[in-house]
C-alpha cells in the first residue's frame, strides 16, 4: 500500500514559527529554504520536508531529528536510516504532495489546474498523449494537460531521471504504463502517482496546524 498525505494552506507570510520549526530540518535543507526569495517557496520547501518527516518518523518510530536522509546516484532522496521506506514528495502553489511506501519505489508529483500552456504541446507530449488532449471536450483540455504532465513527473520521479529523458517518447497512455499510474482531483489541484508495481492508495488530509503542534511541543521537553 502507498500512504498518500496532503497539505494545503493559505500562509504566505514567513513566521517566527516558521524560523524556529528550521530547526527540525537538516543543514543542507535549511540553507536551501533561505535562498528563496518569496515567502512561499520559503514555507513550501520547509513544510515538504517537515511532513515528510513527521511522517517517516510516525512510520518507524526513529524521532524525527534523528532520521536521516541522502540522494542516490539519480539525485533522488533516500532514507538512510531506515532503507526499506520509500518516499516522493512534490509541492507547487500552497500545495504538498507525500507519499510513503514500505515495499516499492514510487514517484508522486502535484499541480494547479490553470491555463495550460498547450504552445509547448509539441515537445513534451507523444502524439497519442496530444491526440488525447486536443481532441476531447474542450473543457478538458487543462485537466487532461496537468493529468500527463503530472504523470511524467511523477514517473520519471520514480526512477529518478527527472524531466530529462526524450518525454515525446514517453507515453503515459501506454497499456503497459496504466495499471502503476494513479491520478485524482483534489479541488483545483491534480496530484499524480506512479508505483513500481500495482497496490491501493490511502490519502490522509493534514492540517498545518497539527505540523506546527507536533513540532513545537518539543521546545517544552
Amino acid at each position: 500500500m502507498i500512504h498518500i498525505y496532503s497539505l494545503s494552506f493559505e500562509e504566505t507570510i514567513w513566521t517566527q514559527s516558521d524560523t524556529y520549526l528550521l530547526s527540525f530540518v537538516s543543514e543542507e535543507r535549511r540553507n536551501r529554504i533561505l535562498k528563496y526569495y518569496f515567502d512561499i517557496d520559503k514555507k513550501l520547501s520547509l513544510y515538504a520536508a517537515l511532513l515528510t518527516r513527521m511522517e517517516i518518523s510516525d512510520w518507524t518510530g526513529i524521532h524525527v531529528t534523528h532520521l536521516s536522509f541522502n540522494y542516490n546516484e539519480c539525485k533522488k532522496p533516500i532514507l538512510i536510516s531506515s532503507p526499506n521506506i520509500h518516499f516522493n514528495f512534490s509541492h507547487t502553489r500552497n500545495f504538498i504532495l507525500l507519499g510513503i511506501s514500505d515495499s516499492i519505489e514510487i514517484g508522486v508529483d502535484v499541480e494547479k489546474i490553470k491555463n495550460a500552456p498547450l504552445e509547448i504541446a509539441d515537445t513534451v507530449f507523444h502524439p497519442m498523449e496530444k491526440e488525447y488532449i486536443f481532441n476531447g471536450p474542450l473543457e478538458k483540455q487543462d485537466f487532461r494537460f496537468y493529468q500527463i504532465w503530472t504523470q511524467k513527473e511523477a514517473f520519471t520521479k520514480q526512477s529518478g531521471v527527472g524531466l530529462c529523458c526524450n518525454l515525446t517518447e514517453l507515453n503515459m497512455l501506454d497499456p503497459s504504463l496504466s495499471p502503476f499510474l494513479y491520478s485524482w482531483q483534489s479541488g483545483n489541484y491534480i496530484c499524480s502517482v506512479y508505483a513500481t508495481a500495482q497496490t491501493t492508495l490511502s490519502h490522509e488530509i493534514i492540517d498545518l496546524k497539527n505540523i506546527k503542534k507536533y513540532y513545537e511541543h518539543f521546545s517544552n521537553q
